[in-house]
């Protein structure tokens, strides 16, 4: 689940997206366009790999949201940079 709007394009395969419980087939030149926190599952189903685009945008600024941090990228961040100086 993401916090923003997730654009997708599928450039190459087909897969069946679940969002929010309902299936789509998507296949080459499709577009998905996703709002803030709907639930999303991809399972690609054809023999070619699954080539797609995914861009994630705000409509609007929200200062809430973004304060938001997911704890467990900051760990794994901090964790490069860590290595990184030493």
């Amino acid at each position: 689940m993401d916090y923003d709007h997730v654009y997708t394009y599928i450039e190459q395969g087909e897969a069946e997206f679940f969002l929010d419980g309902v299936k789509y087939q998507v296949k080459e030149g499709d577009i998905l366009l996703m709002p803030p926190f709907m639930a999303h599952i991809i399972r690609s189903t054809s023999e070619v790999p699954l080539i797609q685009y995914i861009f994630h945008f705000d409509l609007y600024y929200d200062e809430e949201r973004s304060s938001w941090k997911d704890k467990r990228l900051l760990k794994s961040v901090k964790q490069l940079q860590t290595r990184r100086c030493s």
